[in-house]
């Protein structure tokens, strides 16, 4: 797994829950742009992280376009949007499933397992 959380705290506050709920964390990132290099330079499958989750807004590149990158070149991996913002309606289906900040732990969980299909 993979997050493009450009608000250092919230990011910070993934990672805890996630690593407590047993999942691998290959990177954290403060906008698309570092995320889609990351994704871009693995060469490796055994590493390729099968779930990313992105904000909608951050510096650089934001969560939509970050998607449509992945998407064109990863197509396997599942993005879960996470956000206080609307999602541009025309953007919406780009999403494997969408988290609306401020969310509870339980929900953030329940949207990962969703999307990896497996129970925690």
């Amino acid at each position: 797994m993979a997050i493009a959380e450009d608000e250092m705290p919230i990011l910070v506050i993934y990672e805890r829950i996630l690593a407590a709920s047993g999942f691998d964390l290959s990177g954290s990132f403060g906008n698309g742009k570092d995320l889609t290099d990351f994704l871009l330079s693995n060469k490796d499958p055994m590493s390729e992280p099968d779930v990313v989750i992105v904000d909608l807004r951050m510096p650089i590149m934001d969560g939509v376009e970050a998607t449509k990158i992945i998407r064109a070149a990863k197509p396997q991996i599942k993005i879960i949007l996470a956000s206080a913002y609307d999602v541009p309606q025309a953007s919406v289906d780009l999403f494997d499933f969408i988290l609306k900040k401020p969310f509870a732990r339980n929900e953030l969980i329940e949207a990962v397992t969703r999307v990896v299909g497996r129970e925690v």
